[in-house]
């Protein structure tokens, strides 16, 4: 479970939420209840921003307002890993940008082709 903030996409309001990534979605609910915040199916996830630079870019649906921030980076890096199935080849890049340090420009380039196929 990875503590979070939610926004609905349609008031002001943040929901305190937790969330958690099954096969085939990712949950986010409220610790207090239980209650569903909302689904998002796996192959609709987005990652808003850039990973390699931004340690907790928000999580949305393509397509959809809402938005959610998880503080945590090392959650927040499983959500994705596990939601959309990008975390291995997005640690692939963030290592070949540790080694190859001149070379980074190219390894970003890369990062963003794998980020803009989910």
């Amino acid at each position: 479970m990875a503590t979070a903030r939610f926004y609905d996409g349609q008031t002001a309001v943040v929901h305190e939420a937790a969330a958690r990534a099954t096969g085939n979605e990712l949950v986010i609910y409220r610790p207090s209840d239980s209650g569903i915040l909302a689904r998002w199916p796996i192959g609709e996830l987005d990652v808003l921003g850039d990973t390699l630079h931004e340690a907790v870019p928000p999580i949305a649906r393509r397509g959809d307002h809402a938005r959610l921030i998880v503080e945590d980076p090392a959650a927040h890096r499983r959500i994705v890993a596990n939601g959309t199935g990008l975390g291995q080849e997005i640690a692939q890049v963030v290592a070949d940008d540790r080694q190859d340090g001149p070379e980074l420009d190219h390894d970003l380039e890369g990062a963003a082709g794998i980020l803009t196929k989910a």
